[in-house]
């Protein structure tokens, strides 16, 4: 848990403003694409942590304010809602951006993942695999 906690607070250190990553890690302020997917991916890693976090831990308040900012963000900032055209849920996905390949467009595994963090978020989440 050590570990975990470690590589997560790197993650959420290194977050602008609105809580949805730039595509790497090492940007933290600037003018590059953000990383919807990279959001929805973590929501759903810091839910699954929670669950063995106890109430009194000194970061679990922190951590689920994080939570809430991603998602909060990432419904408000992100969704396709207002892009008819869209073919994905969230926008502002990367996916290779050395090769700009996937830049700036929606991604499966984001939608995916922002998917399952809205079920963590309501009800027990249960792994199919």
């Amino acid at each position: 848990m050590d570990i975990a906690k470690k590589l997560l607070n790197y993650f959420l250190n290194r977050l602008p403003e609105d809580y949805v990553p730039y595509w790497d890690l090492v940007f933290t302020e600037g003018e590059q694409p953000r990383d919807s997917s990279a959001a929805a991916i973590c929501i759903c890693g810091i839910l699954k942590m929670l669950k063995f976090i106890p109430l009194c831990d000194e970061h679990r308040e922190y951590y689920e304010n994080a939570v809430k900012n991603m998602v909060f963000s990432l419904s408000t900032n992100y969704l396709a809602s207002q892009h008819l055209d869209s073919d994905g849920l969230l926008l502002h996905g990367v996916y290779n951006k050395p090769k700009n390949e996937g830049v700036d467009e929606h991604t499966i595994w984001g939608d995916y993942f922002f998917f399952e963090s809205l079920i963590r978020l309501v009800k027990d989440w249960n792994v199919y695999w």
